[in-house]
Formats: structure tokens, sequence, C-alpha cells
């Protein structure tokens, strides 16, 4: 509690007017525009108060003022006018600050209150200080009911890897705001519940033709989206359908290698953890003579790009090769071949016309994503698509019959996030000091969570502004640009299947010499974060926003601040992979930062 005397010479009764003006004196503030604004609300609340002081306390001579009303860093300039009878007989000034406790005006944690155990975790620090706490950084760790564990980053941004977390289980975040020399400033937790979303197994190959005596691989993609504890168990299971004999099938993970005789088999594969039991089949075709067919690992789901590398040994002179699907017309899709022979000089080469040698050959499929010239395929979608193969087979060197393989790929597309429109405010304001709002409705789509990213686009490099689960709004700075900032919004799933849509050109003013101090502070303070992503974008954005005259004094600065994360001892696992990562963003952005020849002579 602040007390004020007010004495007067006599015992008459005087009345009292207040005025509050105010002087800032050592604010350094992350978010100017916002900390202008809470200097004046806080100016404007004592003011009030002051002005409505109940007149029977103000008799008494003695005024009382909470501290929690002040705010450190600014002077409040109490004027006080003593009037009698309406007529001003004196005036006084009084100087009132309040010594800085550090404490930032607002401290939370941007996250979602449930999540996936398979899907990526960010979570954002908003701290907005308006103290002179200018070089801090960030603590975080996890606590659960099987311990905690402290997380290695030091920056605002969190980012908690997939698996990191079991299904059906709650876990609290904290974080700790710390200043520069170890003394924690202020504290915040959010609790998270991760859901359970069970197990998914797919066959990729439907169909598949083998030879017989030849083994046999067939791969299971499983996803166990909980990462609980428990067992998980895979059987394979394997039929002969003409005869309904059992196959002897040992394999208990998720790959199946066997040969098998002539026939026609059923393959089955069960995958079961807790309570949760996925099954799924293919159907084998074995024959004598015809081709191996190996196909690489196929993804599931697709992100609306089709990848289906596929090898073909023991080709003979004269066999064709073909895709097809019932569900696409293929000759549509560019830059595929997708019938071909093989023959002399074509893609063998060949010395003969016709040869008993056998040869191998890679015949891949490729979809490309959508684009100006192709539709793309449809998301959340299930294709079939089947790579033929015709062989003959000779007597002598006559031909007397082909022989016919088929090789059925099932692929399902994840469509990405349906994002709504970006808005901004303002649409006009100052680099850097103004804080520009990010405003989007919910994304729609069946495989959330959905990671939010708000950011912009300045000279063809995109910076993202914030990254964010299920989080759609963002406040940040722009930079300066004569021909406005592009922004945009890119949503991603939990399988990573993005879509994007651009936001408003936003107008920003250059900024002025004598405002680089605080703005260069955000720079420093990622770099001691050793989040140097973050640190050369900013640096970047700063150095494109400033003119000729502050080119060369921003550039001394920002070299100084990297120049002291190249001395060390890097001996260490951790600091080598951080220093990794500053020399890797070094060599990204010298074309625009023009380090110094110290710096670089570091990295050649």
């Amino acid at each position: 509690m602040t007390t004020i005397r007010l004495w007067t010479k006599n015992t008459q009764t005087f009345d009292y007017k207040f005025d509050v003006n105010f002087q800032t004196i050592s604010q350094k503030c992350q978010n100017q525009q916002r900390c202008t604004l809470i200097n004046w609300k806080s100016v404007r609340d004592l003011n009030n108060y002051l002005r409505k002081y109940p007149l029977g306390k103000l008799q008494t001579g003695l005024v009382l003022i909470n501290n929690t009303m002040l705010i450190p860093g600014i002077k409040y300039i109490l004027n006080v006018k003593i009037l009698n009878a309406g007529n001003p007989i004196d005036e006084k000034t009084l100087i009132l600050f309040k010594q800085n406790d550090t404490k930032p005006e607002e401290f939370l944690l941007l996250a979602p209150d449930t999540y996936y155990a398979h899907s990526i975790l960010v979570i954002n620090a908003r701290v907005n200080i308006c103290t002179n706490l200018t070089a801090y950084y960030f603590i975080w760790e996890l606590t659960s009911r099987v311990g905690n564990s402290v997380f290695p980053s030091h920056s605002s941004e969190l980012i908690v890897p997939p698996n990191t977390f079991q299904a059906l289980e709650n876990y609290t975040i904290w974080c700790r705001l710390v200043s520069q020399d170890g003394i924690s400033v202020s504290k915040v937790s959010k609790r998270i519940n991760v859901l359970s979303k069970g197990l998914v197994v797919r066959l990729p190959v439907n169909y598949l033709t083998a030879k017989s005596g030849q083994t046999v691989r067939i791969r299971a993609i499983l996803h166990d989206f909980d990462n609980t504890v428990g067992e998980l168990k895979i059987v394979w299971d394997c039929l002969e359908t003409n005869t309904g004999d059992k196959c002897d099938v040992t394999s208990d993970n998720n790959e199946l290698e066997m040969e098998f005789t002539p026939g026609l088999y059923e393959i089955s594969v069960q995958v079961t953890k807790n309570n949760f039991s996925e099954t799924d089949s293919c159907t084998v075709e074995v024959k004598s003579d015809v081709p191996v067919v190996e196909f690489e690992e196929i993804e599931f789901p697709v992100n609306m790009k089709v990848e289906i590398y596929a090898t073909i040994y023991e080709l003979k002179s004269f066999c064709t090769l073909q895709w097809t699907s019932p569900d696409l017309d293929l000759s549509i899709v560019p830059g595929n071949v997708i019938n071909v022979t093989i023959k002399e000089d074509l893609f063998l080469n060949e010395l003969e016309e016709y040869s008993n040698e056998t040869f191998d050959r890679k015949f891949n499929l490729i979809i490309p994503p959508t684009s100006d010239y192709w539709e793309g395929l449809k998301g959340d979608a299930k294709y079939l698509f089947r790579l033929v193969i015709k062989c003959p087979t000779y007597d002598e060197t006559n031909e007397t019959e082909s022989v016919l393989t088929t090789n059925d790929v099932i692929i399902e597309t994840n469509a990405p996030p349906t994002i709504q429109q970006l808005n901004v405010n303002p649409l006009e304001g100052d680099a850097f000091l103004t804080t520009y709002t990010f405003t989007t409705l919910k994304a729609q789509d069946k495989d959330g969570p959905i990671l939010y990213k708000f950011g912009y686009n300045l000279e063809n490099r995109d910076v993202i502004l914030c990254n964010m689960v299920d989080v759609t709004n963002c406040d940040a700075s722009l930079p300066y640009s004569d021909k406005g900032i592009q922004t945009f919004l890119e949503c991603c799933d939990s399988f990573n299947s993005c879509g994007r849509v651009l936001g408003p050109l936003v107008q920003t003013k250059r900024l002025e010499n004598g405002n680089f101090a605080v703005i260069l502070q955000r720079f420093a303070n990622k770099m001691f974060w050793v989040d140097y992503d973050k640190a050369f974008v900013e640096a970047f954005a700063i150095l494109y926003s400033g003119d000729n005259s502050s080119r060369e004094i921003v550039t001394q600065k920002i070299d100084e601040t990297i120049d002291k994360y190249l001395i060390g001892d890097f001996t260490n696992s951790t600091i080598k992979y951080s220093v990794a990562n500053l020399l890797k963003n070094i060599n990204d952005f010298n074309p625009q930062l023009q380090l110094s020849e110290s710096i670089l002579n570091v990295i050649t």
C-alpha cells in the first residue's frame, strides 16, 4: 500500500483535484503497442480512482493507493490542486514509481485440452513483459502419475514429438519464465488429456502374382495410435483357397516371408493390443513361369501424391508391362509411361531380336499432386492400381502362348484440412511495433488435431509466426515491405496432409532508426534460446525492413550476436547438434544477411 499525506498550514477544509500523467523510465517491451495500452490503462484507472476518492477520507490528509494499481517501468506524475470555494490556491506535483518485480503482465500456454499420442504436439508460451526484463528463456517440464521429465528446449515454442505420451493418461506441461541470471520469474501450466484412437493395419497389395520357389514378401502397414503399455500381437494366417488347406506360417512381426507351391492363397494378418484388434487380407496367386515383382514400402495414407515403386525381375523379350486402374484414367495423368514392351533397343538394349536371357526392370507409377494442369486425386478416397505383365512362352523360337500376371495395389488418400478464410486486423500499421491479429474459423478434417501455421511470405521465403495445435488465432508483428506483406494460413492434420489459403495483403510502415534496439532484442532472445531457425528469420526480417542508413548498424549488431555463439567447446553431443543447426542457418541466410568474414570463416 502506498500512502500520500496531504499537509496544509491550517485546519481549514479544502477540496483537492488530481490529474495523473506518466513517463516511461526503464521499460523494454516485446510488444510495444500492447505495453503502451497497458500503461495508459493503468494511468487512467489511477486517475479515476483519485478523482473519486471519498471527500471524508481526503479531509484526514491521507490518500491510500493499492500497489497493484501500479506497474513497474513508468513514473506516475501526480498533479494535485488545492481548491478553496472552487478557486485554486496551490498546486503540487508528486512522482510515484513502482519497484520492478519482473512479473510479466501476461503469461499463458496455448495448447489443446485434448490430444492424441500419435500426433505432434506444439505448445506456445505467450508472454507480455512490460518490465526491464530483457533477456530471458523458458524451462519446460512434463509431469504425470509415472514421473517428471524436463525438455531440452528453452524456446517459447515447445515441440513434443509423436508417441511421447500414452493414451488415456493425463499430463501437465509446466513452463517457467527464467531471467538471464537464472532467477525464476513466473510459472504457468497446462493440463492435457490424451485420448485413445486404437490401431490401423493395412496390406497395401490386394492381389499379387508370385513365382513358385521364390520368396514372397508381404509387409503390413501398422499404426499404433495410442502408444500404450501392452504386447502388440501379430498373427498371420494362410489358406489355400482351392483345397482349404492351411499353410505353415511362422512370422510374428509385420512382415511375412515365405515360399509357395503353385496355387491360390488367402493371406491375412490380425494385430491385437489391449482391447483393440484389426485385420486385413490379400490374395496371392502362385505360378511356375512368371516374372518376380517386388514393391517398395507403400505409405498409408498418402497425401494426394502416389508413388508406387515396382521392380520386375526375370523379364523376357516382348514382355509387356502396363499400369491400369478401374478408378482412374491413367492416360491423363502427367509424367508417366504406363504401357511398354520389352524389346531390342527400347528399354533393355538387347543385341538380338530374341534371346533366352532374362532382364530386370523398374516400372514405377508416380501420380503428382494437384497442379494447374492436373486436377489430382480425390481426397479421403481409395484407389486400385493394377500392374499387368504379359510374357510369351516359347517352343524353340516360336511363341506358343502368353502368361498373364496381375498385381493390385490399394492406395488410400488423405485429404488436407478444409481451411476457412484468414482475417488479419489491422490491415495497415507500423512494422514490428503494431500488433496484428490473425484469426480464422476451425478447419474441417477427420484426422485431428489440426496444426495451424499463421505466417507471411517475404522475398519468396515463408515465415511462420505462430505454429499451434487447435488454436485459431495469432497475435504477431510484421516486417516492412514496399509491396505489402502477403499473409497466409497453412493447416496440417495428424498425417501431415496440409492445405493453404492466402490472407489479405497488409501494408506496413518502415521502421525508424531509433526503434531497432527493442526489435533486435527479440533476435537476441531467440539466439539465447538456441532457437536458431526463428532467430535468423527474425534477423532477415529486421534487416529487410530497415533503410540504407540503418543497415550497417543492424548488420553489425546481428554479427556480434551470432559471433558469441560460435565460441566455445562443442564436444557435448547436444551442443554439437545446436552448433550444426546454427551453421546451417548461417549458410541459408548469408545471402540476405551479408555476414562478416569472421563468421563465414568458421563455416568454411
